[in-house]
């Protein structure tokens, strides 16, 4: 889906053992929120919903997270 191409927000994900991270880009809601008033803060720990979704640029597979809803983990 070319319409969620180039959206530019990501999240961190650690493993298990909080020894190691990735990041992953996101899309919520199809960018219809807006940044920063309705994203969370940097460094904030959050829970997220949503699915996992592929998008194809010039031959290459790019996964992102389909944002639903997130919660904020104290």
């Amino acid at each position: 889906d070319s319409s969620v191409e180039g959206m530019g927000f990501s999240i961190m994900i650690e493993d298990a053992l909080a020894c190691c991270q990735n990041g992953m880009e996101f899309i919520w809601d199809e960018g219809t929120h807006t940044y920063p008033d309705e994203y969370p803060k940097e460094d904030e720990v959050i829970e997220i919903v949503g699915e996992l979704k592929s998008y194809k640029e010039e031959n290459y597979i790019y996964y992102y997270l389909d944002i639903e809803e997130y919660k904020i983990i104290e």
